[in-house]
């Protein structure tokens, strides 16, 4: 009807960028800080599904303009960020991606997503998929991993425990259990919208996505981007298998 139409004409220029939009299928693992403000301004720019997996419940701490409101504390957070994405998009589909289906791409939104057990999952499926958090009081976008083409982020971890011995038991340490809802309202907002701008890039292919190989850091108080590059660690497997993917096309 007319307010799809005129959504259509203040989000993509073109017919076919937005059926490619609508069409498209975006798993956002976290109802965070981050995560589900992410989800409602995907939905809201046009992408057809968006699913939400969380299996916490709603904190106090995790209300925020856009995601969780103070009255869902108690609720489960998919369900509050369910609401939040049909509050932003009353027809996006939000059904969760089963049998065996696999979505166009995966937002990691969880604190220490590098160091999720479910990564190397997304990336034994070939699922393209993106960090996006704050962690402390830094927001945290990228790398984007595409599996075979890109560094993954175990690279990333590798040169971290390069640059210093201790991360890996400092990683640990972190990941031990659920960390409180960190980041300032503006830090999760900021860091929301540039992972949207990743994901709607990537999405569009009408350009490379900054953070192929690459992180974007937010940090206070200015939140001025500054870009980290990742490439391949020897040490990592997913640098052997691209070199393989290579010499098969090669001449």
């Amino acid at each position: 009807g007319p307010a799809a139409a005129a959504r259509q004409a203040a989000e993509s220029p073109s017919a076919e960028g937005w059926r490619a939009r609508r069409a498209a299928v975006v798993v956002v693992d976290g109802a965070t800080r981050v995560g589900t403000p992410l989800a409602a301004v995907l939905a809201a720019s046009g992408v057809g599904r968006v699913s939400v997996r969380d299996s916490g419940l709603v904190a106090a701490g995790d209300a925020v303009v856009g995601g969780a409101t103070a009255a869902d504390e108690g609720r489960p957070r998919s369900v509050a960020a369910a609401d939040a994405v049909r509050r932003a998009s009353p027809l996006t589909d939000l059904r969760p991606v089963t049998g065996g289906a696999v979505p166009d791409l995966v937002v990691l939104a969880r604190p220490w997503a590098a160091s999720d057990p479910t990564v190397a999952g997304w990336s034994r499926a070939g699922v393209p998929h993106l960090v996006a958090t704050v962690r402390g009081a830094t927001g945290v976008v990228g790398p984007l991993v595409v599996p075979g083409v890109t560094s993954c982020l175990r690279c990333a971890d590798l040169h971290r425990r390069d640059a210093d011995p201790r991360w890996p038991r400092l990683a640990a340490q972190l990941t031990a259990g659920e960390p409180p809802p960190s980041g300032a309202t503006v830090t999760c907002l900021l860091t929301a919208v540039t992972a949207a701008v990743q994901v709607l890039a990537y999405l569009d292919g009408n350009a490379a996505p900054v953070t192929l190989d690459a992180t974007l850091e937010l940090s206070p108080p200015d939140l001025l981007p500054r870009v980290r590059h990742w490439s391949s660690h020897p040490e990592c497997g997913c640098a052997q298998r691209e070199q393989r993917a290579a010499g098969d096309n090669g001449p």
